[in-house]
C-alpha cells in the first residue's frame, strides 16, 4: 500500500519503519525480543491472520486501552458536556494533555492512526505479515506504557 503526499510515495513498510526511528533504542530493542514460548505462539497465530485485520485490531486495542485510560484518569472530573461520550479522536488528545502517554508518543500515536487509516480503507492495501506484526509490535509497546501506571498504582493499593 503506497500513499502520495507532497511528490513522496510512502509504503506501509516506509511508515512502520518511521515510526519505529521515533521509538528510543531500548524500547525499539524490546519490541523486537521474542520474551517466551507464549509470545512465540502469538506471533504464529497472528501470521496466519490477513496483514489488514492484524492491522486494525492492533488500532482497537490501543483505542480501548486508551479509552480505559482517559476515563479513569476522569472519574472526579466534570462529565463532557450533555453527558455523551468523547470521540476517538478527543480521546487521543487526552491521552497526552492527561499525560497519560509521554508528549513525544503524541507523534508516533498519529501516524499509528494514519496508518491503520491507510490498512482499512485501501482497496489494495499492499502490507506484509511482517510489517503487519511490526505495528502490532509498536502498539503493544505503547498499551504496555498506558497501562503502567495503572498497574503500579493497583499493586501500590495492594494491602498484601
Amino acid at each position: 500500500m503506497q500513499a502520495k503526499g507532497a511528490g513522496v510515495e510512502l509504503t506501509f513498510a516506509q511508515g512502520v519503519d518511521d515510526i519505529e526511528d521515533k521509538l528510543p533504542p531500548a524500547e525499539t530493542k524490546a519490541i523486537t525480543e521474542v520474551k517466551d514460548t507464549k509470545q512465540l505462539e502469538d506471533f504464529t497465530e497472528l501470521a496466519r491472520l490477513p496483514p489488514p485485520y492484524i492491522v486494525s485490531q492492533a488500532w482497537l486495542r490501543l483505542e480501548h486501552a486508551i479509552q480505559s485510560a482517559v476515563d479513569a484518569s476522569l472519574v472526579n472530573k466534570p462529565a463532557p458536556a450533555g453527558g455523551r461520550r468523547l470521540s476517538p479522536v478527543a480521546y487521543l488528545n487526552l491521552v497526552t494533555v492527561q499525560r497519560i502517554l509521554p508528549e513525544e508518543d503524541f507523534g508516533v500515536l498519529h501516524e499509528l492512526r494514519i496508518l491503520r487509516n491507510r490498512a482499512a480503507h485501501s482497496l489494495d492495501p499492499d502490507i506484509t505479515v511482517t510489517d503487519a506484526l511490526r505495528y502490532n509490535d509498536i502498539v503493544n509497546s505503547l498499551i504496555r506504557k498506558i497501562e503502567q501506571p495503572r498497574r503500579q498504582h493497583s499493586s501500590d493499593n495492594d494491602p498484601s
